[in-house]
């Protein structure tokens, strides 16, 4: 008996011990511990006066305001996206002519060529639909072999070409949300949309609002068109900057594009993060009028869009 009843007085000392250290510990202060929060995220580009990613920016070069007011920063990160899913979308419909199509094949052909080659490319063409010429992939060989299958689309009258200006939703609209689809299962770290168009302003709101649940950027190529000149929109103007304001898009100017495709390279995988004080905790974020600059280069260009909401805690 004595063999089997020794044990249990073990275990009822051991037990009464450990009641006796849990009430000594229950009177002391429980421990605290603090969480920050970002309520106000936002990833921005900055290029300089020649179209060039500008790296190495420090917070002590940045400045924050909130409805023209100075607010203090709370977090600054320079970033570089370990790998991007691109979907690239040409309008080939009647603003394009033979050169821009040409510009663009050979643009898109250095620009898969200077991803990295973990990062994925879907290639699609529009104009009163879309077609895609590949599949989300990382094989440069069948990237190339859609690349020199874009071709121009048929031609329009000049009210028609008008009306495309205009609009303020349409074919260019329909072509990303074709290609949210297909960036839906992307694995990318980033998603991005590459529209080249002389007239890509045709965005509704539902669009917009597609692109920023899905956190995806915009890059803009706008090529110049005869119409658009006349009237001083060089490719839908009103539709782009619309476009830059609600969605951070980064622009690019068609007739620099060969020269500048190391610099549309740089910009996708490269970028800021920053967040800062609200003036008012309660106000929506998409109420507050922020802006983002490098106050001793006033040549610099800040391109910003909202990262995430508190609520999907991705930090």
């Amino acid at each position: 008996m004595r063999l089997i009843l020794a044990p249990c007085w073990l275990v009822l000392l051991l037990s009464a011990g450990t009641f006796a250290q849990g009430e000594e510990e229950s009177d002391q202060a429980p421990p605290k511990f603090s969480v920050q929060t970002y309520s106000t995220l936002f990833e921005f580009r900055v290029l300089d006066d020649r179209g060039v990613t500008v790296r190495g920016l420090t917070e002590d070069r940045i400045l924050v305001s909130e409805e023209g007011k100075v607010r203090p920063v709370t977090l600054f990160e320079e970033r570089e996206a370990a790998s991007i899913s691109l979907a690239i979308l040409v309008d080939i419909g009647s603003s394009a002519n033979e050169t821009q199509i040409r510009d663009s094949k050979q643009a898109i052909h250095e620009l898969v060529h200077l991803l990295d080659p973990e990062d994925e490319v879907l290639i699609g063409v529009y104009h009163k639909d879309v077609e895609f010429l590949s599949k989300l992939t990382q094989d440069r060989l069948e990237l190339v072999e859609a690349i020199n299958n874009i071709t121009p689309g048929a031609r329009s009258g000049k009210w028609q070409k008008l009306a495309t200006l205009f609009a303020n939703t349409g074919h260019t609209g329909y072509a990303v949300d074709m290609s949210l689809l297909k960036l839906k299962r992307a694995s990318g770290e980033l998603k991005v949309v590459l529209i080249l168009s002389a007239g890509a302003g045709s965005i509704g709101e539902a669009t917009e609002e597609h692109l920023r649940q899905a956190q995806t950027r915009v890059f803009l190529v706008s090529w110049k068109n005869r119409l658009g000149e006349a009237f001083n929109l060089w490719g839908d103007r009103m539709g782009r900057n619309n476009l830059m304001k609600n969605l951070g898009g980064v622009p690019f100017s068609g007739y620099m594009i060969l020269e500048q495709v190391q610099a549309l390279a740089d910009a996708m995988k490269s970028y800021y993060l920053m967040a800062y004080v609200p003036a008012d905790l309660e106000q929506s974020i998409d109420e507050r009028a922020v802006e983002i600059s490098v106050p001793t280069q006033p040549g610099f260009r800040v391109y910003k869009v909202r990262s995430v909401e508190p609520s999907e805690e991705r930090y």
